[in-house]
């Protein structure tokens, strides 16, 4: 299906009151009633969009020597460079065709201890500062959801940015295979299996091939949802469905295997998290009724 594209800096930003009443219709209506992904203009410059789709071209290219410079059995799924089958769904026991590099908020912010995880521009010709400009373009488009889910909401406009700093930003670049060029992948395994984020929302990147799909609970099925080029599709996660008290619910999606062998897939995504001391309220009964009600919502 075709999700719902908005443009967040010509319509909400910049446009006048229909403009801006119009888009928080579609975020509202996306998030609090619909599958839960909204697509949005991406701010992105075609030249930043081909650097970033280079930088990640090159970096899986690498040989597996050469990445595992980046590897750190400690920070794996944190920062740095995951291997093949590195990662497994909650409620799975079959890890996930793909690769990953991870850069987080201490990498983002410039922290010494996280310094040797910033891939040399030896290996890959600008990876910090294209990463660091993506991550900064998409950081006010982060925020202006989060105002209008909670505009559409009837609740102040900051009731979810006013829990947000710039640098609270994960990155994951992330890595398909071609099936065809893998041997001895395991009975079962998908591209990613159905999970919902734990972030406050992902920001993710026009990918390189479609795959990506999302459990629609109003129809009680599973929908794909159009990559559309050049936008960014944002969905909710598990920390925005807390901070709603659950009228948000965290969409459920994953990555099928592409029926085309010879194709593989890359992605950028960036998640929008919420301060770590954000001190978040509800009652025991409230995340009781919020989590199962999730559970019923999955099918």
């Amino acid at each position: 299906m075709q999700s719902i594209v908005i443009d967040v800096h010509r319509d909400y930003q910049q446009g006048n009151a229909t403009d801006r009443t119009a888009c928080i219709e579609r975020v509202g209506k996306a998030f609090y009633e619909g599958v839960g992904f909204v697509q949005i203009s991406s701010p992105l410059s075609p030249a930043l969009y081909a650097r970033l789709y280079a930088v990640l071209d090159t970096l899986f290219t690498l040989n597996d020597e050469e990445l595992m410079r980046y590897y750190s059995s400690e920070h794996v799924l944190k920062r740095g460079y995951g291997p093949l089958y590195c990662e497994t769904a909650a409620g799975s026991s079959v890890p996930d065709i793909k690769r990953l590099y991870d850069i987080d908020s201490a990498m983002h912010r410039g922290e010494p201890e996280a310094e040797r995880f910033w891939v040399s521009d030896e290996y890959v010709p600008g990876f910090r500062a294209t990463i660091l400009e993506y991550r900064n373009s998409v950081n006010d488009d982060a925020n202006a959801i989060l105002e209008m889910a909670a505009i559409y909401a009837g609740l102040p406009h900051g009731t979810y940015t006013q829990h947000r700093r710039t640098d609270s930003l994960f990155t994951r670049l992330i890595d398909y295979p071609a099936l065809n060029t893998l041997s001895d992948i395991p009975q079962g395994a998908v591209r990613n299996r159905e999970h919902t984020d734990m972030a406050a929302i992902a920001l993710v990147s026009s990918a390189s091939a479609e795959g990506l799909k999302a459990y629609d609970a109003s129809r009680g099925k599973w929908v794909a949802i159009q990559m559309t080029p050049n936008i960014i599709t944002a969905n909710a996660g598990e920390t925005l469905q807390y901070m709603s008290r659950g009228k948000i619910h965290a969409t459920r999606h994953g990555v099928d295997n592409d029926p085309d062998l010879d194709k593989g897939r890359r992605v950028a995504v960036n998640f929008a998290w919420f301060d770590p001391a954000a001190e978040l309220v509800m009652t025991v009964q409230e995340y009781f009724d919020m989590r199962t009600g999730a559970l019923r919502g999955q099918g």
